[in-house]
C-alpha cells in the first residue's frame, strides 16, 4: 500500500483550480448579461432580420491572468499525478534529483510525438500506467478502441480534446504570451426554424470579435418579417459568449470540425477541469491502493462524460 495519500496535492491543485474558474466564470456571466446591449434592424423589402451591437466594452485587463491561474493548477495537478506514478514505479522510493526534473505528465501533439516520449520518459513509469497516459493522448481522441461509442464520430472525446486545450492555455502563461481573448458569438446550431410563425430561410454570423456599431449576425426569413424577436430566442440561437483567436488551437486536421464547439472559454475551462478529474480518477487505485488503473472509458463515464 501507498505510505501516504499520493494524490493529496494533485487534489488539492484541481479544487484549487475548481474554486477559481467558479468564481471566474460567475464575473464573466455578469458582464456578458449586464454589458451587451443588442439592436434589430428591419429590411422589410429584402426580409431580412440583422443584429447590431450597441454596448460591447473592453474585457478586463485580468482575465488572462485568472484563465492562466486556473490552467496552471489543473496543469500542475496532472504533473504531481505522473510524479507519483514515477515513484510508485521506482519502487515507493524517490528518484534522484536529475531524474525528478524529467517527470511531468507526458503530453504530445502526434503519436510520433509520443513515441519520441516514450523514449525519453517512459522508462520512468510502470507499463500499465504508461498505456493509460497514451490512451489520454489527443491522438488517440477519436480512437473507438478506447472511447467505445462515447467519441461519436466523426467527433473527437471530449477528454483528450480538452487535455490538449489546457495545455496548450497551460503553455501560454510559461511562454508570457497574452492570451488572445475575445467576445463573440459561441456554439450555435443556426438561427430558429420560424419566429412567432414567420418561417426563416437561413442566416449568417460574424465569427471574428463583437464590436459596437457591428451587425454581427442576419436571419433571412421566407415571407413577412415576424413583428418581434424575443430576447430568450436571441440568446438561444445566437449565444454571445468569451472565445479565443481562431489561430490559437492548431488541432489536427481531422478534428477541425470541432473547432468552433472549443473556442466557447466556459466550455474550455469546464471540459478542462472534467479532464484532469477524470486522469486523477483514472490512476486514483494505482496512487491510494496499489491496485491497476481504471480503464480510461470506464473513468471518463464515471466522471460524467458520455
Amino acid at each position: 500500500m501507498p505510505p501516504f495519500d499520493l494524490m493529496d496535492v494533485a487534489t488539492r491543485k484541481l479544487r484549487r483550480a475548481q474554486k477559481l474558474s467558479a468564481s471566474f466564470l460567475r464575473e464573466v456571466s455578469e458582464w456578458e448579461d449586464k454589458r451587451i446591449g443588442i439592436e434589430l434592424e428591419r429590411d422589410d423589402s429584402l426580409k431580412i432580420i440583422s443584429f447590431k451591437a450597441m454596448r460591447v466594452p473592453a474585457i478586463p485587463d485580468d482575465w488572462t491572468d485568472q484563465v492562466s491561474d486556473i490552467m496552471q493548477n489543473a496543469r500542475n495537478a496532472l504533473d504531481h499525478i505522473a510524479f507519483a506514478l514515477a515513484f510508485i514505479s521506482n519502487g515507493y522510493s524517490p528518484l534522484d534529483e536529475r531524474d525528478a526534473r524529467k517527470i511531468q505528465f507526458p503530453w504530445a501533439k502526434s503519436e510520433t510525438s509520443f513515441k519520441a516520449l516514450t523514449k525519453s520518459s517512459g522508462q520512468y513509469f510502470r507499463a500499465e500506467d504508461w498505456q493509460r497516459l497514451e490512451e489520454l493522448q489527443i491522438h488517440n481522441a477519436g480512437n473507438a478502441d478506447i472511447w467505445g461509442d462515447d467519441h461519436r464520430m466523426p467527433f473527437p472525446h471530449g477528454v483528450p480534446l480538452f487535455l490538449g486545450a489546457l495545455f496548450k492555455l497551460a503553455n501560454v502563461d510559461k511562454h508570457r504570451t497574452a492570451l488572445p481573448l475575445w467576445f463573440g458569438i459561441g456554439e450555435t446550431s443556426g438561427p430558429p426554424d420560424e419566429v412567432n410563425g414567420c418561417p426563416t430561410s437561413g442566416g449568417s454570423i460574424m465569427d471574428r470579435p463583437i464590436a459596437a456599431g457591428e451587425v454581427f449576425a442576419e436571419w433571412r426569413f421566407s415571407d413577412a418579417l415576424p413583428e418581434a424577436v424575443s430576447f430568450e430566442l436571441i440568446s438561444k440561437h445566437l449565444p454571445l459568449r468569451l472565445r479565443i483567436n481562431e489561430g490559437f488551437f492548431h488541432w489536427p486536421e481531422a478534428l477541425d470540425i470541432f473547432t468552433f464547439y472549443i473556442l466557447d472559454m466556459m466550455k474550455i475551462l469546464e471540459g478542462s477541469l472534467r479532464s484532469v478529474g477524470t486522469v486523477l480518477w483514472t490512476f486514483e487505485p494505482v496512487l491510494r491502493r496499489a491496485e491497476p488503473p481504471r480503464p480510461t472509458l470506464a473513468a471518463a463515464r464515471e466522471q460524467g462524460w458520455l
